[in-house]
């Protein structure tokens, strides 16, 4: 009985089957099935997790691709308006001074003593004692006791004859003296 009360004593202790942490499966049919089928489950979600990270990487560095091109492209025309700008400067700035430099060599050719100058030196001109200066009466305008329609209509004798004649003359000259000093001016620069 010693024994048997001995026996009983570790059988007390424990009261189940040992057990033990297993880190596999067992090698069992249906433990297999189901175990590669939940390998290839883990495969699966494996490789799409890593397609889904792939995918937006991909997508970050497309984005970021095409931002950079963007600013590229911002900074070149930008860069070009600025060229475009102090090109345009540079011109008006040109412009601007050729503008001055006509503009006092046009006041130095109509400076009276130059015209003077021009006058008497290459054109053999002298100054006058006495200047007359000729009125060119518009046609609607026309002085009524030196027309020669006033005569026509009974209004004068010989000397509104000799007046309308001395007018007439007087006209056409001076229409012929505006042509000659025109032309002279037209010709001037070219000297």
């Amino acid at each position: 009985m010693g024994a048997a009360a001995a026996e009983r004593r570790r059988d007390d202790g424990h009261s189940g089957p040992r057990l033990r942490v297993v880190s596999r499966p067992s090698r069992g049919r249906g433990t297999r099935v189901a175990t590669a089928r939940d390998a290839r489950r883990a495969r699966v979600a494996d490789v799409a997790a890593c397609r889904r990270g792939f995918h937006l990487a991909c997508a970050i560095m497309v984005t970021m691709c095409a931002i950079g091109m963007v600013r590229v492209e911002i900074s070149v025309r930008a860069a070009e308006t600025a060229l475009t700008t102090n090109a345009l400067r540079e011109e008006i700035d040109a412009e601007r001074l050729r503008n001055e430099s006509l503009e006092d060599r046009r006041l130095a050719l109509e400076s009276p003593g130059r015209i003077e100058s021009i006058a008497t030196v290459s054109m053999g001109m002298s100054v006058p004692e006495r200047v007359t200066y000729i009125e060119n009466v518009a046609p609607g305008r026309a002085n009524p006791a030196t027309d020669a329609e006033a005569y026509a209509d009974g209004g004068g004798g010989f000397g509104d004859v000799i007046a309308s004649a001395f007018t007439s003359m007087v006209r056409m000259t001076a229409g012929t003296a505006q042509v000659l000093i025109a032309g002279d001016a037209g010709l001037a620069p070219a000297r």
